[in-house]
């Protein structure tokens, strides 16, 4: 028996990278998706950073993600009213939860530390296959 309605797509992506235009493929590849499957693409939320949630409960860690917060709030009324995701909730989604350089420093460090930690870090500029010249 077919549908009533439409089946809709609403995606959140969240990688570890800094910036969250490394979702751009995952999130395209979503829209795709819904595309070849006759769904109403709603959009994506795409959150860098995720080293800085790192498993935390959300109300942890609210002060620091009130860009995020604030865009997964949107987009939970956009879908309760049947709405596409707003660009304003993609676009405070995609900012920073903390300053780049800090985050970037911070991952530098943790992967210094895990890598001594695991007896690997004389291992860590390694090039078992070298760049052919």
């Amino acid at each position: 028996q077919p549908m009533a309605h439409t089946q809709r797509l609403a995606c959140i992506g969240n990688c570890g990278f800094p910036e969250a235009s490394h979702l751009d493929i995952s999130v395209g590849m979503c829209q795709a998706f819904a595309q070849e499957t006759d769904m109403a693409w709603y959009g994506a939320l795409a959150i860098g950073e995720g080293g800085a949630i790192s498993g935390q409960a959300l109300s942890a860690i609210q002060g620091r993600l009130r860009h995020q917060m604030a865009a997964l709030g949107m987009m939970s009324q956009a879908l309760i009213t049947d709405q596409p995701i707003p660009q304003e909730a993609i676009e405070l989604a995609a900012r920073p939860i903390i300053p780049h350089r800090m985050y970037t420093l911070m991952g530098t460090v943790g992967w210094h530390w895990q890598s001594h930690a695991h007896g690997v870090h004389q291992d860590l500029y390694a090039q078992p296959f070298p760049p052919k010249l």
